[in-house]
Protein backbone atom coordinates (compact mmCIF):
# COMPACT_ATOMS: atom_id res chain seq x y z
CA UNK A 1 0.00 0.00 0.00
CA UNK A 2 1.69 3.12 -0.74
CA UNK A 3 0.08 6.15 1.10
CA UNK A 4 1.22 9.58 1.22
CA UNK A 5 1.39 12.44 3.35
CA UNK A 6 1.32 15.91 1.28
CA UNK A 7 3.97 18.10 3.21
CA UNK A 8 3.81 21.57 4.76
CA UNK A 9 5.38 23.75 1.73
CA UNK A 10 6.31 27.65 3.26
CA UNK A 11 6.18 30.52 1.35
CA UNK A 12 7.88 34.00 1.68
CA UNK A 13 5.96 37.27 0.57
CA UNK A 14 7.84 37.63 -2.53
CA UNK A 15 6.45 33.99 -3.14
CA UNK A 16 3.02 34.91 -2.52
CA UNK A 17 3.14 37.95 -4.25
CA UNK A 18 4.12 36.57 -7.57
CA UNK A 19 1.41 33.88 -6.89
CA UNK A 20 -1.10 36.97 -5.89
CA UNK A 21 -3.54 36.37 -9.55
CA UNK A 22 -3.70 32.95 -9.10
CA UNK A 23 -4.80 33.13 -5.58
CA UNK A 24 -7.00 35.96 -5.39
CA UNK A 25 -8.92 34.23 -8.85
CA UNK A 26 -8.76 31.20 -6.59
CA UNK A 27 -10.51 33.29 -3.26
CA UNK A 28 -13.07 35.00 -5.81
CA UNK A 29 -14.45 31.72 -6.25
CA UNK A 30 -15.89 32.13 -2.89
CA UNK A 31 -16.92 35.65 -2.94
CA UNK A 32 -20.74 34.78 -2.50
CA UNK A 33 -20.21 33.14 0.25
CA UNK A 34 -19.57 36.31 2.17
CA UNK A 35 -21.82 39.38 1.91
CA UNK A 36 -19.74 42.48 2.21
CA UNK A 37 -16.37 43.13 0.37
CA UNK A 38 -14.56 44.32 3.51
CA UNK A 39 -15.57 40.22 4.39
CA UNK A 40 -14.04 39.11 1.13
CA UNK A 41 -10.78 41.30 1.61
CA UNK A 42 -10.39 40.15 5.16
CA UNK A 43 -10.47 36.55 3.91
CA UNK A 44 -7.56 37.16 1.35
CA UNK A 45 -5.54 38.90 4.28
CA UNK A 46 -6.05 36.09 6.27
CA UNK A 47 -4.98 33.24 3.76
CA UNK A 48 -1.99 35.43 2.64
CA UNK A 49 -0.82 35.22 6.27
CA UNK A 50 -1.47 31.68 6.32
CA UNK A 51 0.49 30.57 2.90
CA UNK A 52 2.77 33.37 4.37
CA UNK A 53 6.90 32.86 6.31
CA UNK A 54 5.23 34.25 8.99
CA UNK A 55 7.07 32.38 12.12
CA UNK A 56 3.38 32.26 14.09
CA UNK A 57 0.20 32.54 12.15
CA UNK A 58 -2.27 33.57 14.48
CA UNK A 59 -4.32 37.00 13.91
CA UNK A 60 -1.78 39.11 15.75
CA UNK A 61 1.30 38.57 13.41
CA UNK A 62 -0.83 38.55 10.38
CA UNK A 63 -2.97 41.83 10.92
CA UNK A 64 0.49 43.03 11.59
CA UNK A 65 2.17 42.04 8.92
CA UNK A 66 -0.80 43.07 6.54
CA UNK A 67 -1.17 46.30 8.27
CA UNK A 68 -4.66 45.73 9.41
CA UNK A 69 -5.93 46.21 12.94
CA UNK A 70 -6.10 42.77 14.57
CA UNK A 71 -9.53 43.09 15.95
CA UNK A 72 -10.39 43.49 12.15
CA UNK A 73 -9.28 40.07 11.51
CA UNK A 74 -10.50 38.98 15.03
CA UNK A 75 -14.54 40.06 14.15
CA UNK A 76 -13.86 38.28 10.76
CA UNK A 77 -13.19 35.09 11.95
CA UNK A 78 -15.33 34.98 15.20
CA UNK A 79 -18.50 37.73 14.47
CA UNK A 80 -18.70 38.22 10.95
CA UNK A 81 -21.35 36.36 9.46
CA UNK A 82 -20.31 34.31 6.06
CA UNK A 83 -22.34 30.86 4.83
CA UNK A 84 -19.79 28.61 5.99
CA UNK A 85 -21.80 25.48 4.27
CA UNK A 86 -21.87 26.56 1.08
CA UNK A 87 -18.27 27.72 1.26
CA UNK A 88 -17.47 24.03 2.47
CA UNK A 89 -20.10 22.57 -0.42
CA UNK A 90 -18.08 24.58 -2.87
CA UNK A 91 -14.53 23.55 -1.86
CA UNK A 92 -15.69 19.87 -1.67
CA UNK A 93 -17.04 20.13 -5.30
CA UNK A 94 -13.78 21.69 -6.47
CA UNK A 95 -11.65 18.73 -5.19
CA UNK A 96 -13.96 16.08 -6.22
CA UNK A 97 -13.79 17.92 -9.68
CA UNK A 98 -10.05 18.11 -9.52
CA UNK A 99 -9.49 14.33 -8.16
CA UNK A 100 -12.65 12.47 -9.73
CA UNK A 101 -12.05 8.80 -10.59
CA UNK A 102 -14.19 5.86 -10.26
CA UNK A 103 -12.40 4.25 -7.83
CA UNK A 104 -11.72 7.45 -5.60
CA UNK A 105 -12.34 8.15 -2.10
CA UNK A 106 -11.68 11.32 -0.94
CA UNK A 107 -10.96 11.96 3.25
CA UNK A 108 -10.81 15.51 4.33
CA UNK A 109 -9.12 15.22 7.83
CA UNK A 110 -9.75 18.43 9.97
CA UNK A 111 -8.45 16.76 12.81
CA UNK A 112 -4.63 18.16 12.96
CA UNK A 113 -3.52 14.61 14.01
CA UNK A 114 -2.78 12.56 10.25
CA UNK A 115 -1.40 9.77 12.19
CA UNK A 116 -4.47 8.90 14.55
CA UNK A 117 -7.15 9.70 11.46
CA UNK A 118 -5.02 7.72 8.99
CA UNK A 119 -4.77 4.19 10.86
CA UNK A 120 -8.51 4.66 12.19
CA UNK A 121 -9.53 5.63 8.62
CA UNK A 122 -7.73 2.54 7.06
CA UNK A 123 -9.49 0.18 9.25
CA UNK A 124 -12.32 1.73 8.22
CA UNK A 125 -11.80 1.25 4.96
CA UNK A 126 -10.89 -2.51 5.39
CA UNK A 127 -14.09 -3.13 7.60
CA UNK A 128 -16.02 -2.01 4.63
CA UNK A 129 -13.95 -4.08 1.66
CA UNK A 130 -12.27 -1.42 -0.18
CA UNK A 131 -9.16 -2.26 -1.80
CA UNK A 132 -6.78 0.38 -1.25
CA UNK A 133 -4.42 0.77 -4.29
CA UNK A 134 -2.86 4.14 -2.82
CA UNK A 135 -4.43 6.97 -0.44
CA UNK A 136 -3.19 10.15 -0.46
CA UNK A 137 -4.29 12.09 2.75
CA UNK A 138 -3.79 15.96 2.77
CA UNK A 139 -4.56 17.49 6.78
CA UNK A 140 -5.37 21.00 6.30
CA UNK A 141 -2.26 23.10 8.40
CA UNK A 142 -3.81 26.08 10.59
CA UNK A 143 -7.47 25.85 8.87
Amino acid sequence: MNTTLIRRIDMDIKQIKSMGKELNKFLAKFDDCFSRSESRQNLRTYIKGQLSDLPRKSIEPIALAANVKSRTLQNFLSAIPWDQQHLLDKLQWMVAKDHAHPDAVGIIDESGNPNRRRKKTLRRLRKLGIKISQLKFCVPHNL
